[in-house]
C-alpha cells in the first residue's frame, strides 16, 4: 500500500463504542453540469444509544433544474459491513468503495428516486493532511480526525439517475476520510477542483468550532490552495486563529496568508441549490447540514507586498457545507 491507501484504512476495530467513521466522494461533471456526493459511514453509538450500523448516502444535484435535486440514504446493521485490514476495501450490503473505485445503488420507493454509480477514480497529488502536526491524528484531541487521500481526484464511469445513464470522463472531485468520537460543534467546509483560469487549481477550506470540555473553542480556520502547480498551506497553528472567515447560509467569505501568498475569497450559492441532511453523533445528538455541490467561488491572490497575482473563479462547481446544531430555516431536510 502507498501512503494514500494506508490513510484510507478503516479505523473502527469492530468493537469500540462511541465512534464514527466517514468516507465521502464528490464530483462535478463538466459536460452535464450535474454534481454528486456519495457517503459511506460507520456509526458505533455510545452505550445505551443503539447498535452499530453502516449507511450509504447519495445526493444528486441537477445542473439545469434545482427541482430535480434529491438525497437518499440506506441504513444497515453492522453485520452487513465488510472491510480488509491489509488493503483498503469497504463493503456495505453490496455497495463497495476501494482505493480506486466505487460502486453502489440507492433506492427510495416513497419519493420515487434511484441513484446508482460505477466509477473509477485517480489523483496526482500527495495525501493532504489537514492538521499541522501528524501527531494530532493519534492524540485525544481533536475528537474528529480528517485527511484527504484524493484531493484532486478525477472520476470516470457511469452515474445512473432515476434510470437515466450519464457517462463521465475525468470529472473533477475528491475523496476524503474522517473518523473520531464526536463531531465538531459547528463547521463550514468547502472544496473546489478545476477553476476556469487554471483547471489544475485546487482549494479546500474548513472553519470549525469544537468542544473543549465544558466550553466551545474559538473558530479555527484552515485553508489549502494549489495554484500555478504549487501547494500553499494556511494551516499552521498560529494561522488557525489569524485566518479570517465569515459564513452564513449560501455565503462564505475568507482570508488567509502565509509568507508567500495572501488569499481572499468568497463563495456564494442560491438557496434552491442547497439540500439539508442530518448527521448524528455517537451519543445520539443531531447536527443539521446544509449542503451543495453547485456553489460559485472567487479567489483573489496577492504577493506579500500586496501585488495582485490574479484570481481564480469557478461557477457552480464548488462544494460548500454548513453544519450547525440547529435547523436552518428555508433548507429542505431530505435525510
Amino acid at each position: 500500500m502507498d501512503e494514500k491507501e494506508r490513510a484510507n484504512l478503516v479505523r473502527w476495530d469492530g468493537q469500540k463504542q462511541g465512534f464514527y467513521e466517514v468516507y465521502f466522494l464528490k464530483f462535478n461533471d463538466p459536460v452535464t453540469k450535474n454534481a454528486c456526493w456519495l457517503r459511506y459511514t460507520i456509526t458505533s453509538p455510545s452505550a445505551c444509544c443503539g447498535a452499530p450500523k453502516a449507511e450509504v448516502w447519495g445526493i444528486y444535484f441537477d445542473g439545469s433544474d434545482p427541482a430535480s435535486h434529491f438525497a437518499l440514504k440506506e441504513s444497515f446493521p453492522a453485520e452487513q459491513l465488510r472491510w480488509d485490514n491489509n488493503r483498503f476495501r469497504l463493503e456495505i450490503a453490496g455497495t463497495m468503495l476501494d482505493h480506486k473505485s466505487c460502486k453502489g445503488k440507492l433506492h427510495d420507493p416513497k419519493r420515487g428516486h434511484e441513484l446508482a454509480w460505477d466509477l473509477r477514480f485517480q489523483s496526482s497529488s500527495d495525501l493532504l493532511y489537514h492538521y499541522p502536526n501528524k501527531r494530532l491524528y493519534s492524540a485525544p484531541l481533536p475528537k474528529t480526525k480528517v485527511l484527504c487521500p484524493h484531493v484532486d481526484a478525477v472520476f470516470s464511469g457511469t452515474l445512473t439517475v432515476d434510470g437515466k445513464v450519464f457517462t463521465m470522463d475525468k470529472a473533477p472531485g475528491q475523496q476524503e476520510h474522517l473518523w473520531g468520537t464526536h463531531h465538531a460543534k459547528t463547521w463550514a467546509w468547502g472544496h473546489c477542483f478545476g477553476f476556469d483560469q487554471d483547471p489544475e487549481a485546487v482549494w479546500e477550506g474548513l472553519d470549525a468550532r469544537v468542544k473543549l470540555g465544558p466550553v466551545t473553542s474559538p473558530s479555527m480556520k484552515l485553508f489549502f490552495l494549489r495554484f500555478g502547480g504549487r501547494w500553499y498551506g494556511f494551516n499552521k497553528l498560529h494561522m488557525l486563529l489569524r485566518n479570517k472567515s465569515t459564513n452564513s447560509l449560501g455565503r462564505w467569505t475568507f482570508e488567509a496568508r502565509n509568507k508567500e501568498l495572501r488569499m481572499t475569497g468568497e463563495i456564494n450559492c442560491a438557496n434552491p441549490d442547497i439540500l439539508g441532511v442530518t448527521y448524528e453523533d455517537p451519543n445520539g445528538s443531531i447536527l443539521w447540514c446544509s449542503n451543495t455541490k453547485l456553489a460559485s467561488i472567487r479567489i483573489r491572490l496577492y504577493d506579500p507586498m500586496g501585488k495582485a497575482l490574479g484570481e481564480l473563479t469557478a461557477e457552480r462547481k464548488c462544494a460548500f457545507e454548513l453544519v450547525n446544531r440547529q435547523i436552518i430555516p428555508g433548507v429542505p431536510i431530505w435525510i
